[in-house]
């Protein structure tokens, strides 16, 4: 062994002072490499990796992470330490260190790689050493009891603790299971006497909620004790809202639980008035951004009137919503050479092989529109509507689609108006010629061709809320005859043991829909006329909630798009 290294190996054994794993490294890392010993390489190895935290997710489904990476370049994956210079030597030098040394700190880091990567390096069939992972356990417990980290002792003595539980849990060891419980309440004990930490409560959450079955009925009762008077604590004496709902929604599941309902009425309410008393005057849009979560948090706990009541809260703050929230104004230049030139590309070749192409070069693709921000899906997007209430909530990939689709129609829309214009000039198309087109399909009903006739008139002089509200009820008619044509269900039971027509949505969901025009128009369909995360033409229109400054070309000429798309499907594919 390389002799500065047995030295301060040494050293560190007999050492009493405050350390962390990262201060040992940075030890072992000082000396020099002229003799770069398997055990020194061993040693520097084992302090490199990076315990992970409840929120990072290690990359190899372990407990230690590499310190730096995964990166992937040139379809090369680059980390440090990699899991390729793990050998079954090093294990067994781990292995035997971890029963040697009486540096708690070194001792859990040897005994925990043991645990955590033998069966990863050397196959499932190679279970590590039971009497390494007891000492693994073992100095855990007498790490936090012990107090021997530098610094962060609470949140790195919670979390080695923690750890310590399910390991033993997962090796059914039961007096270490109890050893466990015993040492993580002392802890918390000794928490709760140095601070006002929001790290109390989870032995709680850990053996109350996770209901451990060896946590003794006095410990149980000790639990919930301490928590209700941290609760009263902390909601009295002005603490943040936050640490008043991270102290009291345990507490409330657990009543819950027990059928404690007035219990947990009065938990959440008082939760609840935290939540009002800390925002009370302050700014609209914040006050409706958690107003959102305390109406969450009354739904999940069946308190429906104070969820009506949180609601109107978020309905009169709304106005406020919409003036506090700053306008973001997106440019793009096109030449007019450019312009005139798509333009003619676009629009030559007669009338029906002008729509024909305009119909189908603004159907949105799905995965071009996936492409165009990557970005915004590491973030929540809340949708609002143009009186300040909060309509959606986008947090999954299928949400960001939707909210880079309306993006994209949006910057499309004053091309889509001036090919339209354009068309109409080089032309000069009448209602028939549109009629002809739209009743090749088989979807429009010849009975109401009037109404689209005036529908059509209405476009071509800019009557836009007469066009509007004439498309919107004839292309609903028209998918409904879709899926009637295709032998789909279009009725449902209701409330008074009778039928009801589906819903325009539910239609635009239904796989005829999708297995007939593709995917991408049915997505396109539902985004711009029934989803709430989208334009939602129909709903909104029909429901009367639509401002009048929304009856304009841009709806109006996505509405004759849809007709135009809806027309492309010929009779003999009905």
């Amino acid at each position: 062994m390389n002799q500065e290294l047995e030295k301060l190996l040494n050293e560190l054994d007999i050492s009493e002072q405050f350390t962390t794993d990262s201060s040992i490294s940075s030890k072992i890392n000082s000396i020099s490499s002229g003799d770069e010993s398997f055990e020194l390489e061993s040693e520097k190895i084992a302090f490199l990796f990076h315990e992970t935290n409840e929120n990072l997710y290690s990359g190899w489904g372990t407990y230690y992470r590499p310190a730096f990476g995964p990166v992937i370049r040139d379809g090369q994956i680059y980390e440090s330490p990699s899991l390729s210079v793990i050998t079954e030597e090093m294990l067994s030098y781990w292995e035997n260190r971890a029963e040697k040394t009486n540096n708690l700190i070194m001792k859990a880091r040897y005994s925990g790689l043991v645990y955590d990567l033998t069966q990863k390096v050397l196959g499932r069939s190679r279970k590590p050493n039971y009497k390494t992972v007891v000492i693994y356990v073992e100095s855990l417990i007498a790490i936090c009891d012990k107090d021997v980290c530098e610094r962060h002792i609470e949140t790195i003595q919670k979390t080695k603790i923690i750890r310590a539980y399910k390991v033993a849990c997962s090796i059914r060891n039961t007096p270490l299971i109890e050893s466990c419980i015993d040492a993580a309440i002392r802890l918390e004990d000794r928490i709760t006497e140095k601070s006002a930490s929001t790290l109390l409560g989870f032995c709680f959450d850990l053996f109350v909620l996770g209901k451990e079955k060896l946590l003794r009925e006095e410990q149980k009762e000790k639990l919930v004790s301490d928590l209700e008077a941290r609760f009263v604590y902390v909601s009295t004496n002005n603490y943040s809202f936050q640490i008043c709902e991270s102290v009291g929604i345990p507490l409330a599941k657990y009543y819950r639980s027990q059928n404690r309902l007035e219990d947990v009425k009065r938990i959440i309410t008082t939760v609840g008035r935290s939540f009002e008393l800390f925002f009370q005057g302050q700014d609209e849009l914040l006050q409706s951004f958690h107003y959102q979560h305390l109406h969450e948090i009354y739904i999940q706990f069946n308190l429906k009137d104070e969820a009506e009541n949180i609601s109107k809260k978020i309905t009169e703050v709304g106005s406020g919503v919409i003036k506090n929230m700053q306008l973001f104004v997106q440019s793009m230049e096109i030449s007019k050479e450019s312009l005139d030139q798509y333009v003619v590309t676009m629009i030559e070749g007669g009338f029906d092989n002008a729509l024909y192409r305009i119909t189908h070069q603004f159907i949105p693709k799905i995965d071009e529109v996936q492409k165009i921000d990557p970005f915004t899906a590491s973030s929540t997007i809340v949708s609002y509507d143009h009186r300040g209430i909060p309509i959606a909530k986008m947090t999954d990939p299928s949400d960001f689609d939707v909210s880079q689709l309306c993006k994209s129609m949006g910057e499309n829309s004053l091309i889509l108006h001036h090919l339209f214009v354009r068309l109409t000039e080089k032309y000069n198309p009448k209602a028939e010629d549109y009629l002809a087109l739209f009743y090749r399909s088989p979807l429009f009903d010849k009975s109401k061709q009037s109404i689209v006739e005036k529908g059509i008139l209405a476009f071509f002089i800019e009557d836009y809320i007469t066009a509007i509200h004439l498309f919107v009820p004839q292309i609903e008619a028209a998918i409904r005859t879709l899926v009637k044509l295709k032998g789909g269900l279009l009725v449902v039971e209701n409330n008074y043991d009778g039928f009801k027509f589906k819903t325009l949505d539910a239609l635009l969901r239904d796989d005829i829909v999708k297995d007939y025009f593709g995917e991408d128009i049915a997505f396109y369909l539902r985004i711009l006329l029934s989803d709430q995360r989208g334009w939602n033409i129909r709903n909104k229109v029909c429901h009367g909630m639509s401002p009048i400054e929304e009856f304009n070309d841009s709806i109006a000429d996505r509405l004759m798009h849809v007709m135009l798309c809806l027309a492309i499907v010929k009779e003999c594919n009905a």
